[in-house]
């Protein structure tokens, strides 16, 4: 249930790295 990158992308701003989406989203 990882964020999508649009989503992560967001969160980055909160100080949360997009790389969670980026380990699952890829794979």
């Amino acid at each position: 249930g990882l964020p999508l990158c649009e989503t992560a992308e967001l969160l980055g701003h909160f100080g949360i790295p997009c790389w969670q989406c980026l380990e699952g989203d890829e794979s």
